[in-house]
């Protein structure tokens, strides 16, 4: 959850989005404990904030060592972007420092969260962002 806080364009609703997600899929079976989330937040309260890196090392630790069978759960609250490249719009999740280190592209998720999973895992994923329709580049 960002809510980009003292930045242009501050959010107030992630955070708490986070909370909230939380709570339900508890009542889901999806154990809380550190060994089995990562949950990054840039009010302080986390021990990673959610920065390019730490978004790019959260995915790659949640689908490390996927198999069949395996139900996986992510979601992000915060700002969404579109950009434009030589192949069309690509949209984009906008990490904390993404002045810096830019925004985490559509291809990118799909490559790093979605094409390593094995045949017979599922991955519920809610982006709660603008653009987010296509954050994944899904291609059905």
């Amino acid at each position: 959850g960002i809510n980009y806080i003292g930045m242009e364009g501050e959010l107030n609703g992630c955070i708490n989005d986070v909370h909230r997600m939380q709570h339900l899929i508890e009542q889901l079976d999806f154990p809380r404990d550190s060994s089995s989330q990562r949950v990054l937040l840039d009010d302080g309260s986390t021990p990673q904030r959610p920065t390019m890196a730490n978004l790019r090392a959260a995915i790659a630790w949640l689908v490390q060592d996927a198999s069949a069978g395996d139900a996986f759960f992510f979601h992000y609250s915060g700002h969404g972007g579109r950009v434009q490249t030589d192949d069309g719009f690509h949209e984009t999740l906008c990490p904390l420092d993404m002045h810096g280190a830019g925004m985490l592209e559509d291809t990118e998720l799909f490559e790093t969260m979605v094409r390593p999973l094995p045949s017979g895992c599922r991955l519920t994923c809610i982006l709660d962002a603008c653009h987010s329709a296509g954050a994944l580049n899904l291609p059905f």
